[in-house]
C-alpha cells in the first residue's frame, strides 16, 4: 500500500475521527473507506447517467414504433375503405380525393 499524506479543515478531521471512535478503526482506514466509497458514488453516477442516456434512447425509439403503428393501422383503414367502396364512389375519390374518416 502507498502513502498519501493530506490535510483535511477542522470539521473533517472531527468527522473522521468520531467515526473512527464509533466503528473502533484507526482514522486512516476511515479515511481509506472514505476515499474508496468516493469513488464508488463517482462509478455510480457515471453509470446513473449511461443508462439514462440509454432509458432516454429506448423512449424514443418505442414512440417512434408507436408512430409507425399508427401510421400502418391508418393505411390498413384507408387500404380496407377502399376495397370496399364501390366503383362509383372509387372514381368520385379519383376525382375529389378520398375523405378522411370523419368527412364523409
Amino acid at each position: 500500500m502507498k502513502t498519501v499524506t493530506t490535510r483535511v479543515d477542522s470539521d473533517t478531521h472531527d468527522e473522521i475521527e468520531a467515526r473512527a471512535d464509533e466503528s473502533d478503526m484507526s482514522k486512516s482506514a476511515v479515511a481509506r473507506e472514505l476515499i474508496q466509497q468516493g469513488l464508488e458514488y463517482d462509478d455510480l453516477e457515471n453509470e446513473r447517467d449511461r443508462l439514462q442516456r440509454q432509458l432516454t434512447a429506448t423512449n424514443k425509439r418505442q414512440d417512434e414504433v408507436t408512430e409507425l403503428v399508427e401510421y400502418v393501422e391508418r393505411e390498413k383503414s384507408l387500404s380496407e375503405r377502399k376495397a370496399q367502396a364501390g366503383i362509383v364512389t372509387r372514381a368520385k375519390w379519383l376525382i375529389t380525393g378520398m375523405p378522411t374518416e370523419g368527412a364523409e
